[in-house]
């Protein structure tokens, strides 16, 4: 059974996968698309809460960054 905290955020991040996951479609954005694919599917595999608050803010803040810069 997880950890009511690790379950918090595996939720967070999903909901926030699944935002991405549309913004991207809809503004044609590959990398919000991979990203938010990513953030979904990730929690999956992560047992520990610091790696999935980690793995998340590192998936959530990437798509703006190859937006920007590439």
């Amino acid at each position: 059974m997880p950890e009511p905290l690790n379950l918090f955020f595996s939720i967070v991040f999903g909901m926030l996968g699944v935002a991405y996951s549309m913004y991207g479609k809809r503004q044609g954005d590959f990398y919000f698309i991979l990203a938010g694919i990513g953030l979904v599917c990730y929690t999956f595999v992560v047992d520990s809460t610091a790696a999935v608050i980690w793995v998340g803010v590192v998936l959530a803040v990437i798509p703006f960054i190859l937006s920007r810069y590439l």
